[in-house]
């Protein structure tokens, strides 16, 4: 449902001379690879996979993190950067322009890390022999990093203001 209704807002908006939004092609980018881990056996247990669905449900499940960032990070950002244009306070534009960097930065770092992860990057996502990853920590960490613990008051300031 999800997906039909992503994909008709942007065909919408390619149709009626408007620019696609970014957020929504992340979007789209980020619900194809769910669909295709589920399509893989992502939802079922390993044991009940072969070696080929286990392989391509591993894939998207770890393609699907990099266009979810972007996709949070746009829409975050755009949001702050929409209450800079409408309000008049000077500390109001401040706080956002702290919170837009400091969220760039945040999401940018994450991705880095991502990329950076297995050498080569690509081992992320596919099976490759001798490929070298750090430990599984350094996810947990840029998870909790990216899912709200650093960015939890940033966006408690976001909602109350």
């Amino acid at each position: 449902m999800h997906l039909r209704s992503t994909v008709l807002s942007l065909i919408e908006n390619v149709l009626r001379g408007r620019n696609a939004d970014l957020s929504q092609c992340c979007s789209l980018v980020q619900i194809i690879f769910t669909a295709l881990y589920l399509r893989w056996g992502g939802a079922r247990h390993t044991m009940y996979l072969s070696e080929t669905q286990y392989i391509n449900a591993r894939r998207f499940s770890n393609l699907t993190m990099i266009p979810f960032i972007l996709c949070t990070a746009i829409t975050k950002i755009s949001i702050a950067l929409m209450v800079i244009r409408i309000t008049t306070e000077r500390w109001m534009k401040r706080s956002m322009y702290a919170l837009v960097v400091s969220m760039a930065l945040v999401y940018g770092v994450c991705v880095i890390i991502l990329f950076t992860y297995c050498s080569p990057s690509h081992a992320l996502w596919d099976s490759v022999p001798h490929a070298k990853c750090r430990p599984i920590e350094v996810l947990q960490v840029t998870s909790n990093i990216q899912g709200g613990k650093i960015l939890y008051f940033p966006r408690l300031f976001m909602t109350t203001v």
